[in-house]
């Protein structure tokens, strides 16, 4: 029985529920002793309980934080404890690695998940451009020197192999972002008391997402409906900056919980996804999940994942005179939006089983 040591340090929702569905399938198949080590918060009940826990406390101190993201002596110092590793897989961007990704090589076999080799657009975030760059150039160092590498998108598989011929490139299946917890969940968020059948965006609010397009669109559709954007802002972004908001937008600008997804999606009348750029993402496992007509750019990314106007609808990426269209149609559910859920069920399975993604894992994993 091989051991895997998974890795997730990077404390955003998004890509923790990502490694967690990992950890998750891969321990169910118990063809492999999984080891986790993740950065300590207060979801890891949500963990199979055949995996060992490796939990890592994050410096409180900013400083000493920064140092961490340099030099990640906490992660080295407990990978130095385990006996007899297989294989190390770095799930998420781990650019603190970068510096003793060489030496961890020299005795592990490791692999890096790329999430996104181009950089997506930054914009809003002067205070901390330096820090982005510094990060930018780390991920990009972990690619160079890494031997193996990961994707789960089939676009970005052909540009690993292209640009690194000599390395050992793999796919998996996108984890879905359904958690136990969200499925169970029962909070409402307070900021929507009383409404529903709105149009919604949820998500980290940055400015590759589209949310300027977004309202716009919404605008112009004029829809008897709210629009609701329900995310924390990367530092120092305002998607309503160049348009002003209206009474009719309510902006829900801070962290989810896991309880209030449900009712987010379920008292939803559609949800738009108006992306700019995207490489891989597990964001419509929610909509699929939940049944809720869902509306994307047509970005190769969301085409390999959307059967047009069967399990969604696909609009032309940035223009938002077609997404308002779009936005009417699913709105005024002007399509069999039973026949629509039953697809959404089975590309769900399709693109984020965890049975499927946990033999893909078994067969990367195999390779070594």
């Amino acid at each position: 029985m091989k051991t895997i040591l998974l890795i997730c340090t990077e404390p955003s929702a998004g890509v923790r529920t990502y490694s967690f569905t990992i950890a998750n399938s891969l321990a169910k198949l118990r063809t492999h002793r999984v080891i986790f080590m993740y950065s300590l918060l207060n979801d890891d009940n949500d963990l199979d309980k055949a995996i060992t826990k490796i939990p890592i406390e994050l410096p409180k101190n900013k400083w000493l934080r920064l140092l961490f993201r340099i030099y990640p002596f906490k992660i080295l110092n407990e990978i130095n404890k385990i006996k007899n590793i297989d294989i190390i897989h770095l799930l998420s961007t781990e650019y603190a690695m970068a510096n003793i990704l060489g030496r961890l090589q020299k005795k592990h076999n490791v692999i890096y998940t790329v999430h996104d080799l181009i950089p997506h657009q930054q914009k809003g975030q002067k205070n901390v451009t330096l820090y982005l760059k510094y990060i930018n150039f780390a991920m990009a160092k972990c690619h160079r020197i890494c031997n193996n590498l990961c994707t789960c998108s089939l676009e970005q598989l052909k540009q690993l192999k292209t640009m690194y011929p000599q390395k050992k490139v793999f796919f998996h299946s996108m984890p879905n972002f359904i958690t136990e917890i969200t499925k169970k969940g029962n909070l409402i968020c307070p900021e929507l008391t009383g409404v529903k059948d709105y149009i919604l965006f949820f998500g980290r609010v940055d400015a590759y997402k589209g949310i300027e397009i977004l309202h716009k669109a919404f605008l112009s559709s004029k829809l008897k409906a709210k629009l609701v954007v329900a995310g924390k802002p990367v530092v120092n972004y305002n998607p309503f900056e160049s348009s002003k908001k209206t009474e009719d937008v309510i902006f829900i600008d801070r962290f989810i919980e896991t309880e209030e997804i449900k009712s987010l999606f379920e008292n939803a009348k559609c949800v738009v996804y108006p992306y700019i750029s995207i490489t891989q993402s597990g964001v419509l496992s929610f909509p699929y999940y939940f049944g809720i007509p869902v509306i994307a750019s047509g970005l190769s990314y969301f085409k390999d994942q959307i059967i047009d106007e069967k399990t969604g609808w696909l609009f032309e990426t940035g223009n938002a005179d077609d997404l308002a269209k779009k936005m009417q149609i699913a709105f005024n559910s002007l399509v069999d939006l039973e026949k629509m859920k039953l697809a959404q069920k089975e590309q769900f399975e399709i693109l984020f089983g965890e049975e499927k993604l946990a033999i893909e894992l078994k067969e990367v994993y195999n390779a070594f």
